[in-house]
């Protein structure tokens, strides 16, 4: 059996929403989370630096869409 719970039930933005997820022992769970966010230009360009974010078990993957732009840098670090 799978439960879902997400906290604050009711987020707005600029809220730190958590989800938790619960499942039988050995039970395979797809997840996907996704969010946008709209950067600003400074200096020229658009930065945002995430930091904290472990994906822990494989397969995994991330995505990431652009749109209008001309140059577009990307930069994940890898941990073992």
């Amino acid at each position: 059996m799978v439960s879902v719970k997400v906290y604050p039930e009711n987020p707005v933005q600029g809220d730190v929403v958590k989800a938790v997820i619960r499942a039988d022992p050995n039970e395979e769970i797809p997840v996907t989370i996704s969010f946008t966010k709209v950067l600003p230009v400074v200096n020229d360009k658009y930065e945002w630096r995430i930091n904290g974010v472990n994906i822990l078990q494989t397969p995994n993957s991330f995505t990431i869409k652009a749109l209008n732009v001309k140059n577009l840098h990307v930069a994940v670090k890898i941990l073992f």
